[in-house]
């Protein structure tokens, strides 16, 4: 039910009492007038603005507290992020909502919430607090006013570079063609990083390696930005000059694998360019217990601005719906390069990964096929993981290695260097999975693409019994040879 709230004021005070209107389908209107707040000061009940609010019905006890960003003796108002958590507990409230302005209500099931400050300097923002029962009746409101600190410029940003084995008898490195770099700046809540023509990359830490694909001594623009909670930004460049040794091993420099074989850069909106992907529909488990069903439905697979969205959406008669789209029969290769920018899901029960089967699975079935996951995320949301699946007689045999991922909900690139002999999988250009080869592994066939985001089962762990729907977006997918 939509509810429409309509505050009332009385003459010469600040605030007398509070109405609510709702509005209800076929025009039948009720009102409800709530018990009589008196305000002691100009928009307040009874708060030092520094701990809860108790409202005059006691026996509803609606109490609300303020949690900033930073804060301490020093800094009462918090650090300057303008990052703060509302906090509401009442009586017999199974939801609260939250009010700013003339702002649509923010519900929430647990009473927290949390938000940014959008004014510079010191600012009091005024909040309306409601509880409200299991029918959504409403048994108490109040007006929460409390104080936030917010420097939306990031200042003082700080670039330290440093190149793989930089010293004096190598300046500009050792070849491998690697270099990291740490951000810091004053206020700054993340960073952005964008090397020469590609890309930017961000994230909440500051550090960021990047590993050149191109041969000889090269000097290019780096452009790292700062980014307050609210996207205001400064930026510096730093012109990096570093050595590529190309040896033949792809351990720095391109070598072969520089010219761009395939794609999708998911541009537009709509549907998935069926010159591409194939849809996989059904349920059944898929062999790892999993709950959804794939779908080749607009709801769960489709390109919006540009970006690739699967989409798991909890049904209406409590199901799970998603997507999985391959490339079998459309594209498949042997050896290279690829790069993936994906954001991954957040919720708990979700599952989404990248990965490869091999293309002659129809007639050898799996693990015989062979499997490379460039990305799988499990239900622990702190890590991400590649992993090779084979048959060792009869047997199936794997091998796989994790990567911490600080920002699991930020836009990543995910790699595989893909070469006769080798297997290696990169976070942001940051190399952690390497994997030897043999001719009697499956790895030196023709693969094929998988994109899915599974619910539950083996790997997903279990699913929040508040999910309604998540996403893997996807930005690009390239391939290199």
């Amino acid at each position: 039910m939509k509810q429409n709230f309509i505050k009332k004021e009385a003459k010469n005070s600040p605030l007398f009492c509070i109405n609510y209107k709702f509005v209800v389908m076929k025009k039948i209107t009720f009102i409800i007038k709530l018990s009589l707040l008196v305000l002691f000061t100009a928009y307040s009940c009874s708060s030092d603005d520094s701990g809860a609010t108790t409202p005059p019905n006691t026996n509803i006890n609606l109490l609300v507290n303020v949690d900033r960003q930073g804060e301490n003796s020093e800094n009462p108002n918090g650090d300057g992020s303008g990052l703060y958590t509302l906090t509401a507990t009442a009586i017999n409230a199974v939801k609260y909502g939250f009010v700013f302005d003339e702002a649509i209500e923010a519900q929430s099931p647990d009473g927290i919430f949390s938000g940014a400050a959008t004014l510079p300097g010191v600012n009091q923002y005024i909040v309306t607090v409601i509880a409200y029962t299991v029918d959504d009746e409403i048994i108490a409101s109040i007006l929460y006013p409390f104080n936030m600190y917010f420097l939306n410029i990031p200042t003082n940003l700080e670039v330290s570079v440093n190149i793989q084995g930089q010293d004096s008898d190598n300046p500009i490195g050792d070849g491998s063609g690697v270099f990291s770099l740490l951000a810091t700046a004053d206020n700054a809540v993340s960073f952005g990083f964008k090397v020469d023509t590609s890309d930017e990359v961000q994230n909440s830490t500051g550090n960021f390696s990047y590993t050149v694909n191109s041969q000889g001594i090269n000097q290019f623009p780096v452009t790292i930005y700062a980014y307050s909670s609210t996207n205001e930004r400064i930026s510096k460049i730093e012109n990096i000059t570093i050595f590529v040794e190309d040896d033949g091993s792809g351990n720095g420099g391109s070598g072969n694998n520089d010219t761009l074989v395939w794609s999708d850069e998911f541009n537009g909106n709509g549907a998935i360019n069926t010159n591409n992907w194939t849809y996989e529909i059904g349920g059944g488990g898929w062999g790892n217990q999993e709950v959804q069903s794939y779908t080749n439905s607009l709801n769960n697979v489709y390109k919006e601005n540009g970006i690739l969205k699967i989409k798991v959406i909890k049904e209406s008669n409590n199901t799970y719906t998603s997507g999985r789209i391959i490339t079998k029969n459309k594209f498949d290769f042997k050896y290279g390069r690829v790069d993936i920018r994906a954001k991954l899901p957040s919720l708990a029960g979700t599952w989404p990964a990248l990965w490869m089967l091999g293309a002659n699975i129809d007639s050898v079935s799996w693990p015989n096929c062979g499997e490379i996951d460039i990305m799988e995320q499990f239900e622990d949301k702190s890590y991400v993981q590649a992993t090779c699946h084979w048959d060792n007689n009869n047997n199936n045999a794997n091998y796989g290695l994790p990567i911490d991922l600080s920002t699991p909900t930020e836009f990543h690139i995910y790699s595989l260097l893909w070469t006769e002999g080798s297997i290696r999988v990169f976070l942001d250009d940051a190399e952690y999975f390497v994997m030897s080869t043999n001719n009697a592994m499956p790895f030196d066939a023709n693969f094929f693409f998988i994109f899915n985001v599974a619910m539950g089962g083996t790997n997903g762990g279990t699913i929040d019994p508040s999910f309604t729907t998540d996403a893997m977006e996807v930005d690009y997918i390239r391939v290199y040879q």
